[in-house]
């Protein structure tokens, strides 16, 4: 490429930066908002004033129209429907502008940090460009001079220290851009260094997460073996409860024993749902502890993410300094071959050439420097994809491990559900017994009054019995005193008479004394099933009270449990009323 084109594309340069600069904000506009949502907020948010009015207006006059036409009640329904749908239109509309204004922020700062970069580059090249013309020009009056004072040596001796000077100049210029590079370089190994550093500690973090999972998956199995056990005591404690509760009405005599059982058996069933509530409890932190250590593991390979892209990006400086790096070699070896082909011998050309070349080498030993660093970052970027691969693998256990999880809290809920519907299917058989029960007590009422009115009636007989007795003595003694006259047959009569009356009067005390004992009977065959009712009271309200209490934990089961202390009873606790002989 001859050397007017290469300064006409340089020339050129800096106004296709300014150009891009000032079109990466309207594209940036344009292809930012990347949902249909956004879209049409950035549609709303361009159209003027007249023509949202307009829009309103073409969406609710006919609302308004269809209102009026079918009544006034459907007219308040379509303008309450109309009110939802625009505030629930707002605060979408609010809800997807202030999400894409923080990343149109974000963004915007960092177009404007590349705009700023763009200048600074496009300053620099004009700069150069400034500085091109004028050794351009310098050049020309060189030439000129040269031609003009070939015949005198001591032209040749000025050009050749001016030549000297401006070799000295740009071996410092040399130098200086030497020194840039290295610094660079040097800030490079520094980045990389701290990269690897970080790498090392994420890849510590790793190990130690994994550690705690490894820990805490081994807790959570002991856990749940705990909880089957304590499942197991349950069952047991159930059933034995269940057999308790079956021969309560056989077993009416050893209703005490059985009232002691039933407290030890809800004394051992409150300390198993309470150690129930401290295992699931432990389960809950557990999972929570799983899921910031996927969130610490996710936020690890977004350092990693943007390891490597900093690591591209790094790539990218380092290829365009090498351009630049290439560019400057080749302009300056066209400078410095064009100065001095007409002015220098071939032996000063040959200085200069070795010169040169020494530069050249310089560079290029650089260059092979950079190449071995961009290796090494090569091999870095390989083992940060391996330890990407590897912590992907661990993803996927745990995923694996909560999937894992979910059955078995499932398998728990589902238990759980069909121990609710025991405890409602034996609920409504206690509810049977209790009717049954209910029924049998009114039925032995309605016999006590029976025989209650009973011995009523047999008193109101005897007391009759009496008055006849008596008055049967009286018209005895009478009839006799009238009738009979003789002391004999008076006598005989009389004896004859008491006879009979005292066997009638032992009779009817025989009567009395067998009415007696059967009210005795009655009496305390009353008071004995009114104690075996206070029994059967007793038993109900224990019952009553063991089932609360299991309902009470079956559904605080699904709830956290914010105060679980396996020696401490909780706040609701109430103990189980005591059976009394």
């Amino acid at each position: 490429m001859p050397r007017s084109e290469q300064l006409s594309q340089a020339q050129l340069f800096p106004g296709k930066i300014k150009t891009l600069t000032l079109k990466i904000p309207s594209l940036f506009q344009k292809n930012n908002a990347k949902e249909l949502v956004a879209r049409f907020i950035l549609f709303l948010e361009a159209r003027p004033l007249w023509q949202k009015i307009m829009g309103g207006l073409f969406f609710s006059l006919p609302m308004l129209i269809t209102g009026i036409v079918l009544s006034l009640t459907s007219l308040l329904v379509v303008g309450a429907c109309g009110l939802v749908f625009s505030s629930f239109a707002i605060a979408l509309f609010e809800y997807y502008k202030k999400q894409h204004t923080e990343d149109t922020q974000a963004q915007q700062q960092g177009i404007n940090l590349i705009n700023d970069e763009l200048s600074q580059l496009s300053d620099e090249l004009n700069s150069f460009s400034k500085e091109l013309d004028h050794y351009q020009s310098s050049a020309l009056g060189d030439k000129t001079v040269a031609l003009a004072k070939l015949s005198t040596l001591n032209g040749e001796k000025q050009q050749l220290e001016s030549s000297l000077s401006d070799l000295s100049g740009r071996n410092k210029v040399l130098t200086q851009i030497n020194e840039s590079l290295m610094g660079e370089n040097q800030a490079l190994r520094a980045v990389v260094a701290e990269k690897i550093r970080l790498l090392v500690r994420n890849d510590q973090r790793i190990a130690e997460l994994e550690r705690d999972l490894l820990a805490k998956f081994e807790e959570k199995t002991q856990l749940l073996l705990e909880l089957e056990k304590y499942k197991h005591l349950e069952l047991s404690l159930r059933e034995r409860i269940q057999t308790l509760v079956v021969d309560q009405g056989k077993q009416n005599e050893h209703a005490l024993q059985q009232g002691k059982q039933i407290e030890r058996c809800e004394r051992e069933l409150a300390s198993l749902l309470k150690q129930r509530r401290y295992l699931v409890f432990n389960i809950k932190t557990k999972e929570r502890d799983i899921a910031s250590l996927v969130l610490s593991k996710q936020n690890l390979e977004g350092e990693l993410a943007k390891s490597v892209i900093e690591q591209e990006q790094l790539r990218l400086i380092i290829s365009e300094l090498q351009h630049q790096q290439g560019q400057l070699k080749s302009r300056i070896k066209n400078l410095n071959l064009e100065l001095f082909e007409n002015y220098l011998s071939q032996e000063k050309k040959q200085l200069c050439i070795n010169s040169l070349l020494n530069a050249g080498s310089v560079l290029q030993k650089h260059n092979d420097l950079l190449v071995l660093q961009l290796e090494k970052l090569a091999q870095e970027n390989k083992l940060l994809m391996s330890t990407v691969a590897s912590l992907r693998q661990v993803e996927s256990e745990l995923q694996k491990a909560k999937s894992k999880l979910q059955e078995v809290i499932t398998g728990l809920q589902g238990q759980i559900k069909e121990q609710n519907t025991l405890l409602d299917s034996r609920k409504e058989q206690l509810e049977t017994a209790l009717a049954d029960y209910q029924r049998t007590k009114d039925q032995l009422d309605e016999t006590v009054a029976d025989l209650a009115l009973v011995k009523q009636g047999m008193i109101t007989e005897v007391d009759k019995v009496k008055q006849t007795q008596v008055i049967l003595t009286n018209l005895v003694s009478n009839l006799s005193k009238a009738a009979i006259k003789g002391e004999e047959n008076n006598s005989n009569f009389l004896t004859q008479l008491q006879d009979l009356l005292t066997k009638k009067e032992q009779g009817f005390q025989q009567i009395a004394a067998e009415a007696l004992g059967v009210n005795q009977r009655l009496t305390a065959i009353s008071q004995g099933f009114e104690e075996c009712v206070l029994r059967h009271k007793r038993l109900l309200q224990v019952q009553e009270h063991y089932l609360q209490q299991v309902a009470h934990s079956s559904l605080s089961f699904f709830a956290a449990p914010s105060e679980v202390d396996s020696g401490m009873k909780p706040q609701n606790y109430v103990p189980p009323p005591l059976l009394v002989s």
